[in-house]
């Protein structure tokens, strides 16, 4: 995944933040936070798996009354994974190698029934 976002280690934040009277060969665009190189060497990755889905059961059992029953399932299950290697300059890590996990999972049911009735 390409880091974006309002952060600092952002390549669209050190973009336009960046000066370029302060480029330097470490920072050749003159970047704030971290250099693009050592942004480049961040690994991101992301699996996503996701699910929704539903069943709806009609009974009627005569002309004026009615039955509808319904369910449904909406489910994600998420994992992020981040590496910051050794040896590169990133702030809060400093160069120290890091790694983060974060995972996320999420389940939501829905029940729905409908009784009609009919008079004439």
């Amino acid at each position: 995944l390409l880091q974006s976002g309002n952060n600092w280690t952002a390549l669209l934040g050190n973009a336009l933040i960046g000066n370029p009277l302060q480029a330097t060969d470490e920072r050749p665009f003159g970047e704030p936070w971290v250099a693009v190189s050592d942004i480049r060497k961040i690994e991101s990755k992301q699996t996503a798996n996701r699910y929704t889905g539903g069943l709806t059961i009609n009974y009627r059992p005569t002309q004026a009354f009615g039955h509808r029953f319904s369910v449904g399932l909406d489910q994600v299950n998420e994992r992020r994974e981040r590496f910051y290697p050794f040896g590169s300059f990133y702030i809060y890590v400093n160069d120290v190698a890091e790694r983060d996990l974060g995972f996320r999972d999420f389940q939501a049911w829905t029940l729905d029934y409908l009784g009609t009735l009919t008079w004439r």
